[in-house]
This record gives C-alpha cells, sequence and structure tokens, in this order.
C-alpha cells in the first residue's frame, strides 16, 4: 500500500542532531549526549534521503529501485518502523497530517497500544460468540496486553497484521509460526470490529502475497469441536477448503483442519 503525503516533505531532522555514515554504517549524536548506531545499510540509505528532504513516496521509489530483491511491503514497513524510532527518541519531527489515513499490513512499532486496546474490545464485547467474523485461538485477556502482543510477533510467536484509519484498528488477523523454520503457517486470529467480512478477506489477501513473496507455502486453519461452526463460512470464503480430520485430537474432542496452498 503506498503512503499518501502529497508530495510534501513530512519527515525533518531535529537542528541538535548530528550524524555520520561511514562505511555503511549510520551513527547518531542527539539531545548532545544520547546517541544511536545502525548498521544496515537500509536505515542509512533511508537517513540519507531525510536529510534530501525526500516525502516518503519519493523515499519508498527510490528503495525499490536500489533493493529489487526486496518486496515494496517490506520496505514499507521497514520504512516506518525506522521513522516511528527515530521520531520516539527525537531525532526528527513528522508531520502526519498529510501522512496515511488508512493502512492494510504488519502492525507496526506504533499499534501495539492500540492493537492491546483493540483485542480487549473484541474480547469484552463478546464479539467472539457471534463466531461469524470473529475468532480467537487464545481467549486470555493477558496475551493481549502490548507488552506480551510486541514480545510474540517481534519473536516470530504470533505476526499480525491490520487494517487502520486515522481514529482506530478495524480488523486483524494473526499467524503462528513464522520463526518454526517449516513452510506452514497456522491462522491463528480472525477478527473485525465491525463484522466486516469484506475487510477479513481482503486483509487475508494481502497476507497471502506478503508470505507466499517469503517463500511459504501452505496456510492452515484448525477448529475444534463440531465441523458447522459459522467461522468456517467465512474460512471457506477466503479460499481455504477442508484438508482432514484429527479424531479426539484436543480434550477428547475432534480437530477439524483446512489449508489454502500459496
Amino acid at each position: 500500500m503506498k503512503y499518501n503525503i502529497n508530495g510534501k516533505q513530512c519527515v525533518k531532522l531535529k537542528d541538535d542532531v548530528f550524524s555520520r555514515i561511514d562505511n555503511n554504517s549510520l551513527s547518531l549524536l542527539f539531545n548532545k549526549t544520547t546517541g544511536l548506531q545502525f548498521m544496515e545499510g537500509v536505515s542509512t540509505q533511508i537517513f540519507s534521503l531525510i536529510k534530501e528532504g525526500k516525502s516518503l513516496n519519493e523515499m519508498l521509489e527510490i528503495l525499490n529501485d536500489k533493493y529489487k530483491d526486496v518486496s515494496e511491503k517490506i520496505l514499507e514497513s521497514d520504512l516506518i518502523d525506522f521513522l516511528y524510532e527515530l521520531e520516539i527518541n527525537d531525532i526528527i519531527e513528522w508531520d502526519k497530517a498529510d501522512y496515511i489515513t488508512n493502512y492494510m499490513g504488519v502492525v507496526q512499532e506504533k499499534d501495539y497500544r492500540q492493537l492491546e486496546k483493540y483485542y480487549l474490545e473484541i474480547l469484552n464485547m463478546k464479539l467472539i460468540d457471534k463466531k461469524k467474523t470473529n475468532f480467537l485461538s487464545v481467549k486470555s485477556k493477558n496475551y493481549f496486553h502490548a507488552a506480551s502482543l510486541r514480545t510474540e510477533h517481534m519473536m516470530g510467536n504470533d505476526t499480525y497484521f491490520i487494517i487502520s484509519n486515522e481514529k482506530e484498528i478495524t480488523t486483524s488477523i494473526s499467524f503462528y509460526g513464522l520463526n518454526a523454520g517449516i513452510k506452514t503457517l497456522m491462522l491463528a486470529n480472525i477478527t473485525d470490529k465491525h463484522n466486516s467480512e469484506e475487510n477479513i478477506i481482503k486483509l487475508f489477501n494481502y497476507c497471502k502475497d506478503y508470505f507466499k513473496e517469503l517463500g511459504f507455502k501452505k496456510i492452515k486453519f484448525q477448529c475444534v469441536g463440531s465441523n458447522e461452526i459459522p467461522i468456517l463460512s467465512l474460512v471457506k470464503k477466503m479460499g481455504m477448503t477442508y484438508e482432514t480430520t484429527l479424531r479426539k485430537d484436543f480434550n477428547n474432542l475432534d480437530v477439524h483442519v483446512y489449508s489454502l496452498f500459496l
């Protein structure tokens, strides 16, 4: 997804920031005594573009030309995460008035508090009881606290994707297994605050393309108990098909397995 900034410069360095680029590493000194160092070439490239006054779309175009073997979705995510890290450390000023109003993609560093609020609202509103457009593999509120969400996501245990606007997160899907060393992912959570099947399918299609570019081959979904629960109607619309049933596999209940090859 492109970031709409209307060509305006929306990122600039603060006056008291000193920088040095040496052998493709970036060293920053700010607030007179505090420093950061980035060894990645991408960070060095982005910082140089900030100094040149490039807009977000201009940065993305330059990065896409330079790193042709990296997908645009990943470059966008890396760019925004790096900018938020600079902002948190008071290195840049970022006018978000012209920043994106609607976002679809991997959860960003800035989103964990909002993601916590989103999932707790899902639980408090008992939206999972409807089971038509909402499914949680874990229903403990402690699991969805910001620190836990961030830790699980950063470790690759639970990878979150969202649709958000200027006010709230509206849709979220997550997957287990990014760090498992295999080519199969497990669909863990399917949620939409407004019970929109359209948004869930749109986000799932984004996730399919994202994981296909990373080399994954298959997505699986498991439901326990009845093979007639309402969420399965949506799972089938997402393109997943019945694979097998594991008899008495979980607490003496059947586990029904659905899958999609990428």
